[in-house]
């Protein structure tokens, strides 16, 4: 974290003065309604109240300025260090798809700088209030402090169940994403081996757990807001029965107290927040690093295996659970050997003839056993299904001089027939074959299967 704030110091510095008089101007503002109510120059007072609460809301907007381009600024210094990863691995493609998923780590990690920079100026705004109320009645000033303290430390725990439940929640949320994908992708296999309860079980295990879990973290976001406004409502009660009973406070110094209190209470909440967003920054800081890291080693990796298990004029599949680098592999391949084109997953169609469209105005023959049901005639995207749209663009890569067709599908889009088909003309057709999947299935047996 240190390395990012370095990276824009003068930002930083920026944002910490900004904040440090926003947050403080209250100070002399509390102490001007003490002296109004103690005092007879009202109009002076008044009007000096009135300018500082405008000069606090000019610094406010400032300072919100200053803070975005600094979360900017971090943010940029971060995503430098994510495209060296990718500028050494020497691949060019899927870099959006790498940066996205930096994109939690670095808008937490430079929005806990940020509220950092917040929290500590609150801080010293709230020991100088202690010192200035402590010198009026060390008493009541002991008691209006102790329960915020005591905050903190209940918040911080409450705060922590909080993340924990979220957490949690996404979690199943992703479960039950990629059981019902599971569900979707095998769902022919499902019915055949018929074991559809299972999945619909388990399908409702998951919702079960994730009700449950929403329930608790309901509970626990509904504790953390009633005990921070119930530390108000303790520090209001105190100072009131203290200005009543004991008699020793003028009406300016009561009127301070019940400010300064809420301030001290929002104070607590501060504290407890960053505390636990401290904690869950950690982790992040690390995740980032760690995929930067793995991002470097994504080369050595598909140097030494990739390229080395390809088995030429045949098909190979690569296999590995999504996010595991295929698509990357995929592209490493592209670029390492020549003669070998990419399968784009945006088909482009014209709305022409089949012929047209698949030969580009050549004259030559293709064969259309798994072409059967595109009709002749007007057969461009709006026209075509998916998965015929894939048959469409596969023959006519077929049918460039490409020796090495890449693709980045597992066919699963077509019907159990026609992809019989494919593969079986995909065999004659004496190419090198290469696509992905996220498992292996039977249909594989004959084939290079490469693990990712």
């Amino acid at each position: 974290m240190i390395d990012v704030i370095k990276s824009s110091k003068l930002y930083f510095f920026l944002d910490v003065v900004i904040w440090f008089v926003a947050h403080n101007l209250p100070i002399l503002i509390g102490l001007l309604i003490q002296t109004y109510f103690d005092g007879d120059n009202t109009i002076f007072i008044a009007s000096c109240v009135c300018g500082l609460v405008l000069i606090r809301i000019v610094c406010i907007l400032i300072g919100a300025k200053v803070d975005i381009t600094a979360q900017h600024k971090w943010a940029n210094f971060m995503y430098k260090k994510a495209y060296t990863a990718i500028e050494q691995s020497e691949i060019e493609a899927k870099q959006g798809e790498f940066i996205n998923a930096l994109n939690e780590d670095v808008n937490e990690i430079v929005g806990t700088i940020s509220y950092m920079i917040d929290t500590a100026c609150n801080l010293i705004y709230g020991i100088i209030v202690i010192v200035i109320l402590g010198h009026i009645d060390i008493g009541l000033t002991a008691f209006v402090t102790l329960f915020p303290i005591l905050a903190i430390g209940l918040n911080s725990l409450i705060k922590k169940r909080v993340e924990k439940y979220s957490i949690q929640s996404k979690e199943y949320s992703n479960r039950f994403s990629e059981e019902l994908l599971n569900l979707l992708n095998h769902s022919r296999e499902i019915r055949v081996s018929r074991k559809e309860d299972d999945y619909s079980n388990s399908l409702d295990e998951i919702v079960n757990q994730q009700k449950c879990i929403g329930f608790k973290f309901s509970v626990f976001k509904g504790l953390f807001s009633t005990f921070s406004s119930a530390v108000t409502d303790c520090n209001l009660i105190i100072t009131i029965f203290w200005y009543m009973h004991f008699k020793t406070l003028s009406p300016g110094a009561y009127v301070l107290f019940i400010t300064y209190s809420f301030d001290l209470s929002s104070l607590a909440i501060y504290m407890s927040t960053l505390i636990v967003s401290l904690q869950s920054t950690k982790v992040y800081i690390q995740d980032f690093y760690k995929k930067i890291e793995n991002k470097k080693r994504n080369r050595i990796a598909i140097d030494d295996s990739i390229l080395s298990k390809i088995e030429y004029n045949s098909i190979n599949v690569l296999v590995g659970k999504n996010g595991s680098g295929k698509s990357m592999s995929l592209e490493y391949i592209n670029t390492q050997l020549p003669n070998s084109v990419m399968l784009l997953e945006n088909y482009h169609l014209m709305d022409v003839s089949k012929k047209e469209n698949i030969c580009l105005n050549q004259d030559m023959d293709y064969d259309n056993s798994f072409l059967e049901d595109i009709p002749n005639e007007h057969v461009g995207n709006d026209n075509l299904s998916g998965g015929q749209q894939f048959r469409m663009v596969l023959m006519r890569t077929l049918l460039t001089d490409a020796k090495i067709i890449l693709i980045d599908n597992n066919f699963m889009s077509v019907d159990s027939k026609l992809r019989e088909k494919i593969f079986e003309y995909l065999k004659k057709s004496g190419k090198t074959i290469i696509f992905t999947d996220h498992l292996y299935r039977n249909e594989y047996k004959e084939f290079s299967v490469i693990e990712v």
